[in-house]
């Protein structure tokens, strides 16, 4: 169905009932896991420091501008990293 609209799969292949994964599906998953490795580190990071295990709120704009605040606050501290590692 993903690939008769264009799409492609960004699912991580899975080793099942002992068998291990191909090589070809080893490099899927490698390669995929570039780009989710970036993405995850800010999740965990948020999950940990700011404690954002679950967004509770009224309103989808209300929500939207909590988790852009805690957006805004994780740059603003890496930021500050950056500045602090580059002096």
């Amino acid at each position: 169905m993903l690939r008769k609209k264009g799409y492609v799969s960004r699912v991580h292949y899975r080793a099942w009932g002992g068998q291990t994964l191909n090589a070809s599906q080893t490099q899927w998953n490698k390669a995929r896991s570039k780009v989710r490795a970036q993405v995850e580190h800010i999740f965990g990071d948020q999950v940990q420091s700011m404690r954002q295990t679950l967004v509770r709120g009224i309103g989808i704009e209300r929500l939207r501008l909590k988790i852009g605040m805690a957006n805004l606050a994780y740059n603003m501290r890496r930021l500050t990293l950056w500045q602090v590692v580059s002096t």
